[in-house]
């Protein structure tokens, strides 16, 4: 469930861009190693972070989103921190030195105007 902060920066986006490589990405196979699941079930992992950053943090920026939120949209029944970190070390999502926490390349690809 969404904190308070995530429902005020709720958008009305309906897509997201994301790279046709993105299941044959090699570090869907590192994600699906380190997470000891298929790899299928590490490319819905990636799709659940990218979608909820989408809904809830539209410029990439996912430092106060709830981990169990990116679990959720990803359908991730274990710890939802474990998720969280092999994200992070599987280059997913990049994490300051100051703790910010930004989705991969989101700025990149991603634009904050809705598209037909």
């Amino acid at each position: 469930m969404a904190t308070v902060n995530e429902a005020k920066k709720t958008i009305t986006a309906h897509w997201i861009k994301m790279s046709v490589d993105l299941t044959t990405n090699p570090k869907i196979d590192d994600l699906a190693e380190r997470l000891k699941v298929p790899s299928a079930v590490a490319v819905s992992a990636v799709l659940g972070l990218y979608t909820a950053a989408a809904k809830y943090a539209q410029d990439g920026d996912i430092t106060e989103l709830n981990h169990r939120t990116i679990a959720l949209f990803a359908r991730w029944e274990k710890n939802s921190a474990k998720l969280f970190k092999a994200l992070c070390e599987e280059g997913f999502i990049d994490v300051g030195d100051d703790g910010t926490a930004i989705v991969h390349d989101w700025c990149d690809y991603q634009s904050n105007e809705e598209e037909e």
